[in-house]
């Protein structure tokens, strides 16, 4: 049997809300996570490296520039190494995530690129009664980053965000579409590859009274002058972006909002820093 891996891979910038609990979720799915902080300004980095002290799978690193952090991956293009993305507002199912590593690991999934899976992005929560309301696939574009590497020859974006971009050299028999798509085979319930998006509420004291508004780490690198003219671009040509909020209500906000339970998502290991939402 081959040796197979999951590697776990953050980005975070001024997370301090859900960071543990995100990477505390994925703790057991991954063999390590690779958390990249790309100059938190609020409690976010000190969170991550007390979780990196407690575990010795955490790896913790500052970067400058967040187009840099593809390159922390491209190693593993080409062994047999899923590479699982997970951001400080992606809250997954640490039971689901279990069961989907043991078919990983027994080969089941080897035929795929990526595996898809459902996702609530959340409007509103409250941890005490175990629910969250939302957007939710499949109507609304599940964000579920979970890659086979030995499908690759190599992936390798000189500059750019982990796990975006389009220069991958496949092996042959593997394309793009070579996907599984966990939320069209069963709802919500049944799924075990599922995730509470935190997009739409506070990640930190130092976000906007509007999450929508929040920038992305691409956004907060870019020039001034660019984003001066994204915005007057997006005011005069929205284009169909719901209240200008951008990619997240473009890609997000589709279909009703509705419950879901997500009792065994756990809760924040800091309660008392997380909102009231």
């Amino acid at each position: 049997m081959p040796d197979r891996k999951i590697i776990g891979i953050a980005l975070v910038k001024n997370e301090e809300h859900f960071v543990e609990w995100a990477i505390g979720n994925a703790l057991e799915f991954c063999d390590e996570i690779i958390v990249l902080d790309n100059m938190s300004e609020d409690e976010t980095f000190e969170k991550v490296s007390n979780l990196s002290r407690n575990s010795p799978k955490i790896r913790v690193s500052r970067i400058d520039d967040p187009n840099m952090s593809h390159r922390f991956i491209e190693q593993y293009a080409g062994t047999q190494t899923w590479i699982f993305g997970v951001d400080g507002d992606e809250i997954y199912d640490p039971n689901g995530l279990s069961q989907i590593r043991r078919r990983i690991m027994s080969g089941e999934f080897d035929q795929y690129w990526e595996i898809k899976g459902h996702v609530l992005h959340a409007t509103a929560l409250e941890l005490g009664r175990g629910w969250a309301q939302g957007y939710s696939t499949p109507a609304a574009k599940s964000m579920v980053k979970l890659y086979n590497f030995s499908a690759l020859i190599s992936w390798k974006e000189s500059k750019r965000e982990r796990l975006h971009g389009g220069s991958q050299v496949f092996r042959p028999g593997y394309s793009r579409w070579s996907s599984l798509a966990l939320q069209d085979k069963g709802d919500w319930d049944n799924c075990e590859l599922r995730c509470l998006h935190l997009c739409f509420v506070p990640r930190t004291s130092l976000d906007p009274s509007n999450p929508l508004k929040r920038r992305n780490p691409a956004e907060n690198k870019a020039s001034r002058r660019r984003n001066l003219l994204r915005g007057f671009k997006e005011y005069l040509f929205g284009l169909g972006r719901k209240e200008r909020g951008g990619y997240k209500a473009e890609k997000y906000m589709r279909g009703s909002i509705i419950e879901r339970d997500i009792r065994s998502f756990g809760t924040p290991r800091d309660l008392e820093a997380a909102p009231t939402i």
